[in-house]
């Protein structure tokens, strides 16, 4: 930031998982709640100490993923889910004041 002060990074935390699901899916790789609070303890300690803006994305993941936004594999998500998390950033990057034209999409 400080070689290019007119970018703003902003992160996002990571979203939640369904460990169960991913078991009896075999997915292979398998990842916890647990796991996914402490990346986020990082990324947050390390935002801070860069002063870098956070999107509480996990958040909006836990509540995508209670409407069944959380796809077969317990890791990767719906169209839906996909859906809300994209809009979330999008609406979170709009109240940061970010500046580019804003482009209409459809999924």
């Amino acid at each position: 930031q400080a070689a290019q002060p007119h970018i703003k990074v902003i992160l996002c935390t990571t979203t939640c998982v369904d460990l169960e699901t991913q078991k009896a899916v075999e997915y292979g790789i398998y990842r916890s709640n647990a796991d996914v609070a402490a990346y986020n303890e990082v990324m947050r300690k390390v935002a801070a100490s860069e002063c870098v803006g956070v999107h509480d994305l996990h958040g909006v993941s836990v509540a995508a993923a209670s409407e069944g936004g959380l796809g077969e594999d317990g890791v990767h998500w719906t169209d839906d889910g996909a859906r809300a998390l994209g809009e979330a950033v999008a609406t979170f990057l709009w109240s940061q004041n970010c500046s580019w034209s804003r482009v209409s999409a459809s999924v």
